[in-house]
């Protein structure tokens, strides 16, 4: 049974080689083939341009160059040929020993790699390195995301080529939606020039309303706190000492950026804690004593922290007090 087969697979070789002679590829010349010792290509099938280097016509040498010379293994990702086996296959092809010369590596080693094609990934990272340089910032304070898909719209032979570079040109705008120019390089040449839409963020650190802010609500711990977030426009980094302590202008929604222009400087209470002619509590403070009377007018009207003049109404004594809360005055006493 092993006989049989092994003389049906003569048959068909012999058969095959026959009609690949009889359909020869004529040449208008005399072809240089130099078989290189080891190749890269991407895909099982080995081709006599994946392998040497061949000098002369140039449509000879494409035409010479598409003969496929080998067929990788299944099993590996790596194999080996000799020059014989390439000399049988270009006689197989039709060509004769006049046609061409064969020379350089008398074994060539091949390696399968996928092809090293461009992703919208690349042009992502590309795009985040090109914008960061252009802001003066970290790339870690950046972020870039493709709008749509960009690689699928190129054309079939630039989408599958192998090796290619791209070039995010800068643009006018820095942050928000913004629109760049794309550059496809191949072997030092620019072959195409296409538009692409980014969405470009800067982390901030910013702050932010932890609750719902009404008009002249005090702004502290409990209202507002600062994170880092990545913004699509620029904001007011603002600091501690800017914000605690201050009020706002305007209502402010919860989670809500908080800029300069929502921010006002605390104001004094217009309620009036001590009225003219109301009798105040008097904290007479001494030191570490303190007493407390009840007998004093209040001579003017006065907020808290205001300073304001009292009489005794036992002595007829005028004196200067701090209002510390409604209805009370606190006096020091050298």
């Amino acid at each position: 049974m092993r006989h049989a087969s092994s003389f049906i697979a003569g048959v068909v070789t012999f058969t095959f080689g026959l009609f690949v002679l009889n359909n020869g590829i004529a040449l208008a010349g005399h072809v240089e083939i130099q078989l290189k010792p080891e190749a890269t290509v991407h895909s099982s099938q080995v081709r006599l341009q994946d392998v040497a280097t061949l000098v002369g016509d140039r449509v000879d040498t494409e035409k010479l160059g598409a003969i496929e010379v080998h067929l990788m293994s299944q099993e590996g990702e790596s194999d080996s040929f000799d020059a014989h086996k390439v000399n049988i296959r270009l006689i197989l092809a039709g060509l004769s020993y006049d046609d061409f010369t064969l020379s350089g590596s008398n074994e060539c080693s091949v390696t399968v790699k996928p092809p090293d094609r461009l992703t919208d990934t690349d042009v992502e990272r590309q795009a985040l390195l090109t914008m960061a340089q252009m802001m003066g910032v970290d790339e870690k304070d950046v972020t870039v995301r493709l709008q749509n898909a960009f690689i699928q719209t190129l054309p079939p032979e630039i989408r599958n080529g192998d090796g290619q570079k791209l070039i995010v040109v800068p643009p006018r705008k820095g942050l928000g939606v913004v629109q760049v120019q794309i550059q496809i390089w191949q072997d030092e040449k620019i072959i195409t020039t296409r538009p692409a839409t980014l969405e470009v963020r800067k982390r901030h650190r910013v702050a932010v309303a932890k609750v719902s802010l009404t008009r002249d609500m005090p702004l502290d711990e409990y209202t507002v706190q600062f994170e880092n977030r990545f913004l699509p426009a620029e904001m007011d980094e603002l600091d501690v000492t800017q914000v605690i302590g201050q009020q706002v202008k305007s209502s402010v929604s919860a989670g809500s950026v908080l800029q300069m222009r929502d921010i006002q400087a605390a104001k004094k209470s217009a309620r009036t804690m001590v009225a003219r002619g109301e009798l105040v509590r008097v904290y007479a403070v001494a030191g570490r004593l303190e007493t407390v009377f009840r007998n004093a007018e209040a001579m003017q009207n006065g907020n808290l922290g205001e300073f304001i003049k009292l009489k005794n109404r036992d002595s007829g004594q005028e004196i200067v007090g701090q209002v510390v809360s409604p209805g009370a005055v606190r006096i020091k006493i050298r």
